[in-house]
């Protein structure tokens, strides 16, 4: 809300910083890189809450760097910074090591990026999101209308297989919330199904299973996967 009435004043200089971080390719011109780019332009541009924001997008391991691209921020003269990790649901070993690298860059200057030099807030999951959740389901959607009519007509259904990255066994103990944020997801995505009936949604593994299933390294892992049989045919 103070940001809203600073910005009504012209007080603000808004920007978002997006950021994606381990996965990137060792080349510059890597896919991934130039899709998260884009991912992060539109997410700044796409019914944003102030007019016209600037985007930066930074990478952790590889160009843009973060430190660079806060460097352009402060050149740039953004005092209102909104941080937007590009992993809808939060770990500690996907976000929380982007948003780590950006604290320790304000900690070593705080009176370069503290207020009232910058304001800043952080996104930290939006897996729950609207948009997001719409654009799962019609994903979904779309890929089941791949089969024929027949298939689609088989009275065993189709299996819907959601696949997450796993997270180290401590880090769940710890409190890391990404399990509960993709289960959570998961349901989120088949409610907004548009379906006559309710979908049935089965875990093969126990959620005690399935967290034993996150090994150490020395250990066979357990994949941990959501079957979706849908009730109705589509």
């Amino acid at each position: 809300e103070l940001a809203r009435r600073l910005q009504s004043r012209g007080q603000l200089k808004d920007a978002s910083l997006s950021l994606e971080t381990p996965f990137a390719s060792s080349s510059s011109s890597s896919s991934l890189s130039g899709d998260s780019a884009a991912t992060a332009t539109a997410t700044a541009t796409d019914g944003a809450a102030f007019e016209k924001p600037k985007c930066y997008f930074a990478m952790r391991y590889w160009h843009p760097f973060t430190k660079d691209v806060l460097d352009n921020i402060h050149n740039d003269g953004i005092n209102s910074l909104v941080i937007l990790p590009l992993y809808p649901q939060f770990s500690i070993s996907t976000s929380g090591s982007s948003l780590r690298a950006i604290q320790e860059i304000f900690f070593e200057n705080p009176d370069k990026w503290s207020v009232p030099q910058l304001q800043h807030t952080v996104v930290p999951a939006w897996y729950h999101r609207r948009g997001y959740v719409r654009a799962m389901s019609r994903l979904i959607v779309h890929e089941i209308l791949q089969f024929t009519a027949v298939q689609r007509q088989d009275p065993a259904g189709l299996n819907v297989l959601f696949s997450a990255h796993g997270v180290p066994k401590s880090y769940v103990e710890s409190g890391d919330p990404y399990q509960d944020q993709i289960e959570e997801c998961v349901k989120v995505i088949l409610l907004s199904l548009s379906l006559p009936k309710s979908p049935s949604l089965s875990l093969p593994c126990s959620r005690d299973l399935c967290q034993r299933g996150y090994m150490k390294s020395d250990q066979p892992f357990l994949s941990q996967y959501v079957l979706f049989r849908p009730a109705s045919r589509f």
